[in-house]
């Protein structure tokens, strides 16, 4: 017990000293390195879209991008993800669907339907349609998501001069 408490007061010291306690009593002390020193809340509506894309996200919050999204179908996510690996979405997300609900189908075809009320995880490598309406909070990684945001960018731009 008494090597515990030894180790929580020389580390604690040493934070102190590093300046990671006292001046700023919001930020969060972790062993782990962080990207930011703040806490972050808003209201999900209050997100704004991204000018390229029309998504609401919100990158940099522990390495994650936040989205909170509201889309009416019929909409196919799979001309937008053109150019990346297999033409799929190559990034994780973890989410909660509020509302309606989603279809996801996999690299290897398997399709699944996501509704209203339940949690997910989706593995990179894998599409999505929107039949009628969907409301959804979710987390990627800001990396992936960042690629992901630019390419859908480029073919929603792509998109828009052929018409």
């Amino acid at each position: 017990m008494k090597a515990s408490v030894l180790i929580l007061i020389g580390f604690l010291l040493f934070a102190w000293s590093d300046n990671k306690i006292g001046k700023d009593k919001t930020e969060i002390i972790s062993l782990h390195e962080k990207s930011e020193s703040t806490y972050f809340h808003i209201p999900a509506n209050q997100i704004k879209p991204q000018p390229e894309t029309g998504f609401r996200i919100t990158p940099g919050h522990g390495g994650m991008t936040i989205g909170y999204n509201e889309l009416k179908g019929p909409l196919d996510f799979t001309p937008l993800l053109k150019g990346l690996p297999n033409d799929l979405c190559n990034t994780p997300h973890w989410g909660y669907v509020i509302d309606g609900s989603m279809k996801i189908i996999n690299a290897d075809g398997k399709e699944e339907t996501i509704n209203a009320g339940e949690i997910y995880y989706l593995p990179a490598l894998h599409t999505g349609v929107v039949d009628k309406y969907v409301k959804f909070v979710e987390f990627s990684p800001d990396k992936e998501m960042s690629i992901l945001m630019d390419q859908v960018a480029k073919n929603m731009a792509a998109a828009k001069n052929s018409n």
